[in-house]
């Protein structure tokens, strides 16, 4: 089909875990996303809230699929900012709780960060007690989404965009983000 993005998108071509990405988003939609951004939207969904969901599996945080991307979009922008891949428990949880208080919740950060580990693995301690991303697209994509939803803020977001535009660190983080629109 002309419309898919595989067959323009060298980057996505090539990576084992957008391939598996698609197959899984097929096999339950029985569709493919236009673009790599919409398919990390879509997967991610289904990971945060739909697999639980027609388990029928509580989660602490019920049905929060947003408060759930922001807390995911906030610690990947903070920690991808520093430079930093893997953080410790209590950076993770200052971070969380930063948002969290933003939408007036104030306690159980941790068992917040616990569930989005255990039930979609985003998010993973290593046997070190450090915390990363399962994996840096991940990390890369809540960036972009980060940046996406916060670019009201004129200035910051287009000092932020002048930097990203000429660091191939953010390369992409770039795709994600023109892709968000």
């Amino acid at each position: 089909h002309p419309d898919m993005f595989l067959v323009n998108d060298s980057s996505v071509a090539g990576n084992p875990l957008f391939l598996t990405i698609m197959c899984i988003e097929f096999e339950l939609t029985k569709k493919l996303s236009r673009t790599p951004g919409r398919l990390m939207d879509q997967f991610t969904k289904i990971l945060l809230e739909d697999w639980d969901l027609e388990r029928g599996i509580p989660r602490i945080y019920g049905r929060k699929l947003d408060l759930k991307r922001r807390v995911l979009e906030s610690v990947a922008s903070y920690f991808f900012e520093t430079g930093r891949v893997t953080f410790s428990l209590g950076e993770l949880l200052d971070c969380v709780r930063d948002v969290l208080t933003t939408y007036g919740y104030t306690n159980h950060p941790e068992e917040l960060v616990r569930e989005i580990e255990s039930r979609s693995g985003l998010i993973v301690e290593d046997r070190y007690g450090d915390w990363q991303f399962s994996h840096l697209l991940f990390q890369e994509f809540f960036t972009a989404r980060f940046q996406w939803r916060n670019r009201q803020d004129e200035l910051k977001h287009k000092t932020w965009l002048q930097k990203a535009a000429f660091d191939e660190r953010y390369k992409r983080i770039m795709d994600f983000y023109n892709q968000l629109g």
